[in-house]
């Protein structure tokens, strides 16, 4: 499955694909340029929402699901991708 979700940089993608580190999930790559989380999981162990969830958690924001605004401030300044564009190139 793919998931929509908000972010800047290398460190994002490692925040990302670490909060989706859950049980039944098996493996997840987040794409910066697409904005585009790929993950495989077991739906007998996890649902898509409760994935969605977790990345809320850890503030990042999905297609359906916001980004948790205590989580979210505690971004490092880079990070934070509703008013930052820090593209490393």
């Amino acid at each position: 499955s793919t998931i929509s979700v908000k972010g800047n940089c290398g460190e994002c993608k490692e925040r990302i694909e670490n909060a989706v580190d859950i049980k039944g999930v098996k493996t997840s790559e987040w794409n910066e340029k697409k904005q585009i989380l790929s993950v495989t999981y077991d739906v007998k162990k996890v649902s898509l929402e409760t994935i969605e969830k977790t990345i809320a958690k850890a503030g990042h924001e999905t297609g359906t699901v916001k980004a948790d605004s205590i989580a979210y401030n505690a971004l490092p300044s880079c990070c934070k991708y509703q008013t930052t564009d820090c593209k490393k190139k």
